[in-house]
Parts: structure tokens; sequence; C-alpha cells
């Protein structure tokens, strides 16, 4: 699923979460996350792209090898 589905997934389901009356604040709080992956040019990309904004948001090189 690109970025782009998600986000469009993601509308259809908070529209039903408020059409329910139903609180969601993990839901709520992946949106910027995703809305991240979307305008930093993922639109494209698959799910694993939120990765990469997680690792920048953390001050982290995301094309760095890190050794565990």
């Amino acid at each position: 699923m690109s970025q782009h589905e998600a986000v469009l997934e993601s509308a259809a389901i908070g529209e039903a979460l408020l059409a329910a009356e139903s609180p969601a604040p993990l839901f709520l709080a992946t949106i910027p996350i995703y809305t991240a992956a979307l305008t930093s040019g993922h639109a494209d990309h698959d799910t694993a792209a939120v990765y990469e904004v997680l690792e920048r948001m953390a001050g982290l090189n995301p094309h760095a090898e890190y050794v565990l």
C-alpha cells in the first residue's frame, strides 16, 4: 500500500471513528507520521517509508548502517 493509499484509508477510518464517537488516541498519533511520509517524497512508497520518517524524527541518519 502506498502512502497516498494509506492516507485515503486513514481518512475513511477517521470519519468512521468520528461517526461512532469512538476515541482512538493511537490512531490519531499516527496521522502526523504518515503525513510526514507523504509530504517528504514517499507518496508512492509503501508503509516501510514510515520507518525513515521515524528515524529522522529521532535525529538519526536514515541511510546509515547501524551495528546491533
